[in-house]
Order: structure tokens, then C-alpha cells, then sequence
């Protein structure tokens, strides 16, 4: 008996084992494989007929293709429900992972009386009969991602073509949010980044060279290169740049928000196109617009784009503070230092800041991130996603939220630009080192090693696909780019229903 007919009859032992009146179809249903006649079938009023759907590996794969397989079985489903007198209810049992059903459920629209279910509904059938569970000892659920690297690292363009389909749907989703009002933009250090704000790092670093120099510590150069001198000095075990953050904080005293104002707009643009487009979406277009932003960045730099667009906005960044009716609420959840610079409030900077704001689950800050996380449709744009309190913030998120999805756009690793790129860094690297004795500082620290192409595609892909993964437990779909200068074109399109 081969995998789907195992899979069939471990149903059909389940379903027996938790129901005394179970029988084959009737003659008017006679293409689906059970009929379940009782008052009440797992929290649905009976008869209830089952359908069991087994999806090969191959199929499990590619949502292009899982979403008209699923389609088609509720197609084909509905038609038989609708030939029977009694029956209208219906439960489809597949193999598929849950995120697969909640994913295609979020995406589109299920008929009344259809009912999808997937790997744990059945983990939770096999719980309750362990007997069954240990004559069936075999997985009938796909490891993907294993699956996924063995299967796509043979054709480069199977991972283009799965990219290409979910991207198009994932916009879709998005664009049905945006015609809803129901979506977020989440926004990291990579929109200000745009326009020429420093990087958290280089911020962190300039601050931190400046609190030494106020205390009279010669630094001199340093100060304008600080990652030459961290390059320089890794061996030693330098301290992270979190924990240098408390020492300026702490060094600085009351100058502190007046430094950070300082290094924050040295050298920042007025504009650039990702934060027009980001704009241009929050305009009201046909009552299309977004609901929400939450920031992570200390500057005004939307701010200054909505006000070019005449989009009404309220600047929030403390608890006590509220939105103006009708306009579009901007959260600066680690703070606001505006280039129209005023003393505000602390922000979260140093290693204190983040626990303090970790801890305190009820701070205003950590509630307005979790409401949008419950309650619309995200769109993370320029955030890395390695912060342990968003992180923990998004899981409490997922595990309460039955409905709302969430996107992060981010840079593609398996490209066959990065590829080329590696290996001819490789080469070289092999040129400028081959010549210089074993013990040379250069030869020591950028090791020479022979690029095997295939290698590369692998470890690539596994990379790509892990960071996949990693963001699809959080509740969040990825968008693939190839580069970030096409992320404004990706925006406008979002706008163009």
C-alpha cells in the first residue's frame, strides 16, 4: 500500500474510532469517502461528509500549484454538496502544513459549509488514539523546507518561478488590505537609510567616539572612520556596540539627545524615492489608504513627505498622547527626535532602553505594536527583523491572531548576480593575497578558498529559504527583491488597483 492509501485508511480508522455512525457515501455522494451521521461532528452540526486529499511532496512545494490543487478539491467538493438532499457540510482533511491552509484561507474565499484542514487537525485526530498513531508510524507530512533546498537547488528557475507567483499574490493581498484601510506600514532604519540617515552601528559609534573625546580622550581620527578601528582591533574582544551605547549615554549626561540630534541629520537628504513612494501610499486615493504607521526610526522624515503630499498626521511618541480625528497616526515607538529639534522624551537606545522596554509588557510602546500585529495587515519595509522584543512581539501576535497576515520586503541572497559577485571576490582576493608571505595580516584574516559554484547555490539557497522560514513563524510572508532600488517601483505598484 503506497503513502496516499496509508494516508486514506489512517483517516478513515480516526474518523471511526471517534464516531459510532460512520458509513461510505451515499448514491447521491458517491465521490466523496465518508458520511459522518450524527447530531454533532467536531463543533459542526451533522451529517458532516468527509473528503481526504493526500499532496505529494512535489505539489507541497510550490504554492502555485498547492493553491489550484485546493481550489479544485473545493470546487469539487461544493459540486458534490450540492447534488445532496441533506448534506451540506463538508470537512476536507489533507496532509498540508497548517500555515498552507491559513495561508490560502487569508487569500481567498472559502464556501460556507467547506472546511479545510490540515497537519495538526490530524496530529490532534492521532493524539487521541495512540494505537493508531503507532500503526501508522510513518510521516505523512512534508518536511519543506528539507524538501524545498533538495528539490529547487536542481533549477534555479523553480525558485524564480515559486518567487515571481507568491510575490504577485502577496501584493494582491496587500492592495485588498489597502482598499480596506486595514493596513500597517511597519518601518525600519532601512527607509531613513534611503535619505542618508546613519545606520544604527555608525550612529552608535559616533556618539559614542564624541562622549570620549567631551571627557577630554584624544580619539582624533577614529571618530571619523570608527569601523577601520573596530576592523583593527576585533581581536581584542571589543565591547558590542549595545553596550557602548549605555557608556555614551551615561558619559554624554544631559547632552545626550542634543548628540544624537547632531550626528542623526549630519549629513541626511531631504528626500528620496522610497520615502516619496512611502508617501504617495498613505495618500487617499478612492478611500484607499493606509491605516497605520509604526517607526522605529528617531527622525521626521515621513513626516516631512506626508506634510509635501497634504496628508494630515499625528506624531506619537509617548503613551499620554492621542490622534487628531481623520488623521494618520505616526508611532515613533523608540522615540522622536525631530530635525526641528526640541527636547522631547528619552528614546531606546542604549542596552537599558531595550531591556527596560522588553520587560515592561504593558508599556504603551509594546500594546499600539501588538494591536497592529492582532488586528491589521502589516507591511515591514527596511527592518532586518533581529530584535528580540519585535520578535517576541509578532509570536504573541501570531498565536492570538486567527486571520491577519503580514509581508516583509526584503533583498534576495540566491541571485545568480550573487553568485558571479562571490566567486569573482574570491578570484580576487587570490590575486591581491597570492603574493605576500603566510604570516601577513591580509593573508591571515581574508583566507583564500576555492569557490565551487554548486557549493555556493546551495549554501545560498539554504540561507534564502532558512530566512524564509524564519519569518514565516512569526506570521510574516516574504516578498523577494533583487535589489532595494526597486522598492519604490514595488510601492507605486501596491497604489494602482
Amino acid at each position: 500500500m503506497n503513502k496516499e492509501l496509508k494516508f486514506h485508511q489512517m483517516i478513515k480508522e480516526l474518523i471511526e474510532a471517534d464516531f459510532n455512525n460512520v458509513s461510505p457515501p451515499s448514491s447521491s455522494l458517491l465521490s466523496l469517502d465518508l458520511l459522518i451521521h450524527e447530531i454533532e461532528v467536531y463543533n459542526l452540526k451533522g451529517p458532516v461528509a468527509i473528503h481526504t486529499t493526500y499532496v505529494n511532496d512535489d505539489n507541497q512545494l510550490f504554492n502555485f500549484k498547492l493553491d489550484e490543487l485546493i481550489t479544485n478539491k473545493i470546487k469539487f467538493v461544493e459540486n458534490e454538496l450540492n447534488r445532496a438532499e441533506i448534506i451540506n457540510k463538508a470537512i476536507i482533511i489533507t496532509n498540508l502544513e497548517q500555515e498552507i491552509i491559513k495561508e490560502y484561507s487569508f487569500s481567498n474565499q472559502i464556501p460556507a459549509g467547506i472546511f479545510l484542514w490540515g497537519s495538526e487537525d490530524v496530529k490532534k485526530l492521532l493524539n487521541r488514539h495512540k494505537d493508531i498513531l503507532s500503526k501508522y508510524n510513518m510521516n505523512f507530512f512534508i518536511r519543506r523546507i528539507a524538501e524545498e533546498i533538495k528539490y529547487l537547488s536542481k533549477d534555479f528557475n523553480k525558485r524564480n518561478e515559486q518567487i515571481s507567483y507568491n510575490n504577485v499574490k502577496f501584493q494582491q493581498n496587500i492592495q485588498g488590505s489597502l482598499k480596506n484601510n486595514q493596513l500597517a506600514l511597519v518601518l525600519g532604519a532601512g527607509v531613513s537609510l534611503s535619505a542618508n540617515i546613519p545606520n544604527w552601528q555608525d550612529l552608535v559609534s559616533k556618539i559614542y567616539f564624541q562622549a570620549l573625546e567631551d571627557k577630554g580622550i584624544p580619539v582624533k581620527d577614529i571618530a571619523t572612520e570608527p569601523f577601520a578601528y573596530w576592523q583593527l582591533t576585533e581581536e581584542l574582544g571589543n565591547t558590542n556596540l549595545l553596550i557602548r551605547t549605555r557608556y555614551a549615554k551615561q558619559l554624554l549626561g544631559p547632552k545626550f539627545l542634543n548628540v544624537v540630534h547632531k550626528w542623526l541629520y549630519s549629513q541626511s537628504a531631504t528626500s528620496s524615492s522610497l520615502l516619496q513612494s512611502i508617501a504617495e501610499l498613505c495618500s487617499d486615493n478612492n478611500s484607499k489608504s493606509v491605516n497605520t504607521i509604526i517607526t522605529y526610526n528617531f527622525d521626521n522624515l515621513v513626516e516631512e513627505h506626508l506634510k509635501n503630499f497634504g496628508i494630515d498626521y499625528t506624531s506619537i511618541w509617548r503613551g499620554d498622547q492621542n490622534t487628531k480625528p481623520n488623521s494618520l497616526p505616526i508611532y515613533h515607538v523608540h522615540g522622536f527626535v525631530p530635525k526641528e529639534f526640541a527636547l522631547l522624551d528619552d528614546i531606546v537606545f542604549s542596552e537599558d532602553d531595550y531591556h527596560n522596554q522588553y520587560t515592561n509588557v504593558y508599556s504603551w510602546s509594546n500594546i499600539i505594536q501588538l494591536n497592529n500585529f492582532r488586528e491589521k495587515t502589516c507591511l515591514f519595509i527596511g527592518l532586518s527583523l533581529l530584535d528580540p522584543n519585535i520578535r517576541r512581539l509578532l509570536d504573541v501576535a501570531k498565536q492570538s491572531s486567527k486571520v491577519n497576515q503580514h509581508y516583509v520586503i526584503t533583498k534576495r541572497i540566491y541571485s545568480e548576480q550573487n553568485i558571479h559577485e562571490t566567486i569573482e571576490n574570491s578570484k580576487q582576493l587570490k590575486e591581491l593575497t597570492d603574493d605576500l608571505p603566510d604570516n601577513h595580516l591580509l593573508k591571515e584574516k581574508y583566507k583564500y578558498l576555492n569557490i565551487d559554484e554548486e557549493a555556493i547555490k546551495s549554501i545560498m539557497l539554504t540561507e534564502e529559504l532558512l530566512i524564509e522560514k524564519d519569518f514565516n513563524s512569526l506570521g510574516l510572508n516574504v516578498i523577494w527583491i533583487n535589489e532595494y532600488d526597486e522598492l519604490p517601483k514595488l510601492l507605486n505598484k501596491l497604489k494602482q488597483l
